[in-house]
């Protein structure tokens, strides 16, 4: 049993449990609102809608598996995930692999859609169908889960780091396999990303020589500023940690190379949070769903745009599920979601039983989706019927 000794406890454990635990909470709570966000509404449903959720899920799985583990581990300094190359360490390095493998492999991906949006945009619709992208973002969960594996059922040597409360594979010790996976992943993702990203730049530097269609996918398509600034993210997040090894360890002392380090490390595994703020800032559809998702009214419904008529409806609080009311109460903290929660929890039962609606929610709704009479009158078009997320909407006929 896990049990933390109060005797043994001291500030720099406090601390260093503190850090951990903000990061583990930060990961979970922007891992759930993408997913629910860009889960509930179909016009988020494209390739970089499908790789923002492959992203998040590898910052749950951090935030389930790896920071309980370590935080137990700063708490309790004589636990050290029962020390080196014990099951529980190995697979807490493996999951770390794992994680770093799919998130490599995922930018490579996103690279690609990008670059055939943007160089081949007449071929993009047939070639980077939605099918296709699920097949990628599977193989890459099945090859990084396959190329890690003799992590763990090998003799592969696997230390515990006090200073980083994380267990990590001896890369010393295992010379042939770090070759090979810095061939097979980190090699052509990076090839990839750096071909792609010079060639689209390339291309922008010469405005005079691009299609209409290029420069109206530059102007809509907000996905390319979303995809640039995430993978700038996740760079700045890492490079510290890694220019930090680089340096020789006679520079500064142990203690104080040891904290920096260990704030390195978890500001880079934190780092990867940021894609819930740029996605949120960056994508005006992401925001009006989590709006939507919290409150039940989106904010400006007059110039709201929605992926379909089922989108309004289902979100109306007296229909949607009683889980996404609370977890919308918890990221948003507002007293109208804990109203929200009572009457979806207890109003819609006793609307059932006694075969009761809602004329309020059903006045709304349909104000919701049906136009405007005076701008029918005047000939006028609401926004709300104009795709506003690029020419790569792949639910355009849902605009209603």
């Amino acid at each position: 049993m896990l049990v933390v000794d109060p005797t043994l406890l001291t500030v720099e454990a406090l601390a260093r449990a503190a850090v951990i635990l903000a990061v583990g909470l930060l990961l979970l709570l922007s891992a759930t609102i993408s997913i629910t966000v860009l889960i509930s509404n179909k016009t988020l449903h494209d390739c970089i809608g499908y790789f923002l959720i492959s992203l998040a899920c590898n910052d749950l799985i951090c935030a389930l598996f790896l920071v309980p583990l370590s935080m137990y581990s700063s708490l309790s300094p004589g636990w050290n995930f029962f020390d080196d190359n014990s099951p529980i360490c190995k697979v807490s390095a493996y999951l770390q692999l794992v994680t770093l493998a799919c998130t490599i492999y995922t930018f490579a991906w996103v690279s690609v859609d990008r670059y055939s949006a943007f160089m081949k945009p007449s071929r993009y619709e047939s070639d980077h169908t939605l099918t296709r992208c699920k097949c990628w973002i599977a193989f890459t969960w099945v090859t990084a889960t396959l190329i890690v594996c003799p992590v763990v059922i090998t003799k592969m040597e696997v230390n515990y780091h006090a200073e980083l409360e994380l267990c990590v594979l001896n890369w010393s010790s295992t010379v042939a396999y770090s070759l090979t996976l810095a061939v097979l992943v980190i090699g052509p993702s990076l090839c990839t990303i750096i071909f792609t990203s010079a060639s689209v730049f390339s291309a922008l530097q010469r405005p005079e020589e691009l299609e209409d269609i290029q420069k109206v996918i530059i102007d809509n398509d907000k996905n390319f500023v979303v995809t640039m600034f995430t993978v700038i993210c996740f760079i700045l997040s890492w490079s510290p940690f890694v220019i930090l090894n680089l340096l020789p360890v006679s520079l500064m002392p142990a203690a104080d190379m040891a904290t920096i380090k260990f704030a390195f490390m978890w500001l880079a595994i934190g780092g990867s949070s940021s894609k819930l703020l740029i996605f949120f800032f960056i994508n005006p559809e992401f925001r009006r769903t989590f709006c939507q998702l919290c409150t039940g009214v989106a904010p400006n419904s007059e110039s709201a745009s929605y992926g379909s008529a089922e989108f309004i409806d289902c979100c109306a609080p007296g229909r949607k599920p009683c889980w996404t009311t609370a977890l919308c109460c918890l990221f948003c903290g507002c007293c109208l979601c804990i109203r929200r929660i009572c009457f979806c929890c207890y109003g819609r039962d006793y609307d059932q039983r006694n075969n009761v609606s809602s004329p309020v929610i059903d006045e709304r709704v349909s104000s919701m989706i049906q136009p405007n009479q005076h701008q029918q009158q005047r000939g006028l078009v609401s926004s709300r019927q104009q795709p506003e997320y690029g020419s790569f909407t792949r639910f355009a006929t849902g605009y209603a």
